[in-house]
């Protein structure tokens, strides 16, 4: 008889060599959300130092807790501290939870009682979904600096670009067209 081994979605045991993958996991979450925090005490260290301030404690024994498993770990926490702060996170779950409440007690007083006061996967999954659609908009728009030190994205410029070029403007007025083109929009950024 072979030894039994343990399904993939619960992950490996223990590796005597190192850390088993959940730890790991926990780890880079922690990693994620500790670069993001708002303590100036991280501004001066180096974002992996192992200093942590009462913020980061709390968040590394909320990662740390044995009740989230791995599977929870990848499909939700791990995503969420690539994109938002500890506290990002628990704002958006306190909104989810709120809202569903609210819908609750208009149901009725029985709605009302049976509505669960604490996270539940449905909200963690509300907020990865959120993840998804601030990836995308990080992803479509290209950030960059212009010569002035301005914040500028690649869409509009490429736009700007499109329009002057497809401008029916003489020869000698393409310059000032140039000139002219979005300040509007510059003036305010």
């Amino acid at each position: 008889m072979s030894s039994p081994t343990k399904s993939p979605t619960k992950g490996p045991g223990p590796n005597p060599g190192g850390p088993d993958t959940t730890t790991t996991i926990r780890e880079t979450i922690i990693a994620n959300w500790k670069r993001r925090c708002s303590n100036p005490i991280h501004r001066r260290a180096e974002p992996l130092s192992r200093t942590y301030c009462e913020q980061c404690g709390l968040v590394r024994e909320y990662a740390m807790q044995e009740r989230h498993k791995e599977t929870f770990l990848v499909h939700y926490l791990a995503p969420i501290s690539e994109v938002f702060s500890f506290d990002e996170m628990t704002a958006f779950l306190n909104q989810h939870i709120a809202a569903r409440l609210l819908v609750a007690a208009a149901e009725g007083e029985e709605a009302k009682k049976a509505a669960k006061q604490y996270s539940t996967v449905e909200d963690f999954t509300y907020v990865a979904a959120l993840v998804k659609e601030r990836k995308w908009v990080f992803d479509e728009f290209i950030l960059h600096k212009d010569r002035f030190g301005m914040i500028r994205d690649d869409v509009r410029e490429r736009a700007r670009r499109e329009m002057v070029a497809s401008s029916p403007v003489k020869k000698g007025q393409d310059d000032e067209v140039k000139g002219n083109s979005f300040r509007h929009i510059s003036t305010y950024r």
